[in-house]
């Protein structure tokens, strides 16, 4: 058995918070709240596509790499839109490959879960995370392939949906 496939799995995840913060419909799901939304929409008439794309900085704590996440309306926390990217299962196939999962958390507060007349916005997050990630390759052998969305409940206040996708690693190597 390869040595250093958790080493893998622990650059691609690392890949996949880089990909999804430079999606820029990404960084403005999670940084613009529905109050803000419509605050623009109503004084300046500009549409949710055409708000200001924040920078990475601003939105990159919003982006985690672990399976647990404290809500926490208080600073310095204080975010109602978050994504958590983890992996919480894998088996061996062969020898030579291991096969895992890799979920994607969408989390929403919500107070933040409608905006723009009715645009839901953790489907928006959760297809804009399958579109970056579907079919894409990173460390590992295989393409990731998304399998499976569910609802995730984190508190009383912020749901969400989870999205799972399928990677097998050292196949071909």
């Amino acid at each position: 058995m390869d040595k250093t496939f958790l080493i893998r799995l622990e650059s691609t995840l690392g890949k996949i918070k880089k990909t999804l913060l430079l999606n820029e419909d990404i960084r403005k799901l999670l940084f613009y709240d529905s109050a803000t939304i419509a605050q623009q929409q109503s004084e300046d008439n500009i549409p949710f596509e055409e708000l200001d794309v924040p920078a990475i900085e601003l939105v990159r704590d919003n982006i985690f790499l672990q399976p647990v996440v404290e809500v926490d309306n208080n600073p310095p926390f204080n975010k109602k839109v978050f994504i958590s990217i983890t992996s919480p299962s894998m088996g061996f196939d062969t020898a030579d490959s291991v096969e895992y999962a890799i979920k994607v958390s969408v989390q929403v507060d919500k107070t933040n879960w409608v905006f723009d007349d009715n645009k839901i916005r953790v489907y928006r997050l959760a297809q804009e995370v399958i579109n970056e990630l579907d079919g894409e390759k990173y460390d590992c052998a295989t393409e990731l392939a998304f399998e499976q969305m569910l609802e995730t409940i984190t508190d009383k206040t912020v749901t969400g949906k989870s999205l799972l996708f399928s990677v097998v690693d050292g196949v071909g190597e």
